[in-house]
């Protein structure tokens, strides 16, 4: 199984923040998990509500 670098997870969620802003959206956080379903990075926006993280990982967990 590959699993991503600190880097390349730091990039995906970059990403994603960027898209969300281009699209919009409210502030918002997003996680990546490794495969054991442990953060590699979570990054929360300025002004997120406080059960951002949570949702970000459970999200995330659902993905894995």
């Amino acid at each position: 199984m590959t699993t991503l670098t600190l880097q390349q997870a730091s990039d995906i969620v970059d990403a994603a923040l960027a898209k969300a802003r281009e699209l919009g959206f409210r502030p918002l956080a997003v996680t990546v998990l490794d495969p054991g379903g442990n953060a590699v990075v979570l990054k929360r926006e300025d002004r997120a509500g406080i059960l951002r993280p949570g949702i970000a990982h459970a999200k995330a967990w659902g993905c894995v």
